[in-house]
């Protein structure tokens, strides 16, 4: 990991007290870690800086960097410093130069270690985030600000790479918003892991830095930033020479949580292929090449099975008759062991769907709505192969741990609804798995759920309406 602490010419003492308390925590000397002293483009060298430089490359192997990027005033300053630190060690290493994979960005101004183990505890943590397929380590907070990711933070060099929108840093138009840390927090948030790990307190919230705050803060965080006071490394080290203190509980943090604040980026229209009004007779030939099964098996497993639609005022947002024999026809074609339903609704689709797994002899769905008390639960509860889960769909697609054969698709038809569960699906849908969408021609409704899954899938979704029905399906299979 790079440790890079990077600093203005007016933190250079304090940035240099920090290197020097970092390489005395250290029994032995660390070749893991690579300590680089990052600051501005117009900052002088200095004899502080070079002292600091041989003091510490006793404990590791050290650089001094001059940012090619600056600005001449915050916040400008810090976030160009940030992106040339990010610059300089991510060409390093897509060029074969670095043998570090990960970057701990630090403020060396106001930033203390609140352990002797940290280097440990950090890589442990930040192991963690990988192991999640996450690259970011970071604290969330908001401090007068919009949620982000403290930029005291630790981050996968690859990132530089996936997300080219952090190269830009905003001119400062007077507000917070163009701050990088708050104007990059929708990217930040999405590829980080939250925790504790750098507690950040602006100053100390007008405190002087105390032995109190230090323990109080080494209980849950391995980072204490913020804090101006000139003699922050002396007490620092003073804590840390005190005594062993036990391992921090990092808090941690649901990401889901967090994104809802923030603004989703516009959708992009997806060019989709014209929809297709199609016979009974029509749709049984079209299905049978889309699914690759022969038409006479198809055709003759249509009328296989069908019960009345129901009753009543909510029965009018139940699927059509003909296209629920369409949908037992595709359960019953491709055999899947695994179908998710969304929007149980009154259980026709479902008791459809349970039908043709029982057919086939194997096989169950798993259905999915908020509010379960409208359908015939025990009449569902019956079969052996359905499994009715009162939960909000959308929030149970992002802790999917199952793999899935088939999906149907037909909640609430919003655009990003549809966009956000088929997306969270995607990834435990089996090569070849099925996608059945309900309501793409739905008069109202139609374009948005067309848009939804367009934009999860791509252009090359199929969509079709099956006689006079007003609803239409639409099809897509996972290559």
């Amino acid at each position: 990991m790079i440790v890079a602490l990077q600093y203005y010419e007016g933190d250079r003492e304090q940035t240099m007290r920090l290197a020097r308390l970092l390489a005395d925590l250290e029994p032995i000397p660390r070749d893991d870690i690579l300590l680089a002293l990052v600051c501005q483009p117009n900052t002088p060298t200095s004899t502080l800086t070079d002292e600091t430089l041989r003091y510490c490359s006793l404990k590791f192997p050290v650089q001094h960097i001059h940012s090619s990027r600056g600005a001449p005033r915050w916040p400008e300053a810090c976030g160009e410093l940030w992106a040339g630190t990010m610059e300089h060690f991510s060409d390093l290493h897509r060029k074969g130069q670095c043998p570090h994979d990960s970057i701990f960005t630090l403020d060396g101004g106001d930033t203390i270690p609140l352990h002797n183990d940290w280097i440990n505890l950090t890589l442990a943590e930040h192991s963690r985030t990988l192991s999640k397929g996450r690259l970011v380590t970071g604290t969330p907070g908001s401090v007068g600000t919009p949620l982000l990711i403290n930029p005291n933070m630790i981050l996968d060099l690859s990132i530089w790479t996936k997300c080219p929108d952090l190269h830009t840093i905003p001119h400062h138009d007077g507000t917070i918003y163009t701050c990088f840390d708050v104007f990059h927090r929708a990217t930040l948030l999405k590829e980080a892991s939250p925790s504790s790990i750098v507690c950040t307190e602006w100053r100390g919230g007008g405190k002087h830095l105390s032995p109190e705050i230090l323990r109080l803060r080494s209980k849950n965080s391995l980072w204490l930033h913020g804090y101006k006071d000139d003699y922050i490394h002396d007490l620092a080290r003073k804590f840390l020479s005190s005594s062993n203190h036990p391992p921090p509980i990092l808090r941690r943090y649901d990401l889901d949580k967090f994104l809802p604040h923030i603004k989703p980026p516009s959708p992009k229209s997806i060019p989709m292929k014209d929809i297709k009004q199609l016979s009974p007779s029509d749709t049984i030939d079209f299905l049978a090449h889309f699914l690759g099964v022969e038409v006479h098996s198809l055709r003759e497993s249509i009328h296989e099975f069908t019960i009345p639609r129901p009753l009543g005022t909510n029965a009018n947002w139940s699927m059509p008759e003909i296209e629920a024999q369409f949908l037992y026809a595709c359960v019953k074609a491709t055999k899947p062991k695994t179908v998710l339903e969304l929007g149980t609704h009154l259980g026709y689709s479902t008791q459809f769907i349970s039908a043709a797994l029982e057919t086939n002899g194997s096989g169950r769905v798993v259905t999915l709505d908020y509010d379960q008390h409208k359908h015939d639960l025990p009449l569902l509860t019956a079969s052996h192969r359905v499994m009715p889960l009162e939960i909000d769909g959308l929030a149970f697609s992002k802790h999917l741990c199952f793999p899935i054969d088939m999906i149907f698709e037909d909640g609430n038809h919003t655009e990003e609804n549809t966009y956000q569960f088929l997306t969270n699906c995607l990834p435990h849908l089996k090569t070849g798995g099925l996608i059945v969408v309900h309501d793409v021609a739905f008069e109202g409704l139609g374009d948005k759920v067309s848009s939804g899954m367009a934009r999860a899938l791509g252009h090359d979704i199929e969509r079709i309406i099956i006689g006079d029905s007003p609803c239409g399906l639409g099809f897509w299979i996972k290559k």
